[in-house]
């Protein structure tokens, strides 16, 4: 499991919302969740909540998701998993941006970046 809070404004929205993301890898696959925390400002739309689904290669049938962050600047969530992979998704929509290999080595934590608004990784 990994998961991270970020503030995000959504379009349209005069304030922050706060949301939580958080990753699981079960029997049946992996799923990102994004959802709002608390009420919303009155004068902003809510946060609709995603469940998105997440591939793993096949070349990694056992790779699950270890670390999370996000960057508000991008709006988007990084999630890392145990066998190297970075998976970026975008906060408001959900959709996939990014996945790729970023390490032949085990991952196991992540922190911001903040020169770059974007993670390292160990």
């Amino acid at each position: 499991h990994a998961a991270a809070f970020t503030q995000f404004k959504l379009e349209g929205n005069k304030k922050s919302s706060t949301l939580f993301s958080f990753a699981v890898r079960g029997q049946q696959g992996g799923k990102l969740h994004i959802i709002e925390v608390g009420t919303p400002a009155p004068e902003n739309q809510p946060f609709q909540k995603k469940a998105i689904d997440v591939q793993f290669p096949a070349e990694a049938p056992n790779d699950f998701p270890v670390a999370m962050q996000t960057s508000a600047k991008h709006g988007v969530i990084y999630l890392v998993t145990k066998y190297g992979y970075v998976h970026v998704f975008d906060i408001e929509s959900g959709t996939l941006i990014y996945m790729n290999r970023i390490s032949a080595d085990t991952m196991f934590v992540t922190a911001p970046y903040e020169p770059t608004s974007g993670i390292i990784a160990v």
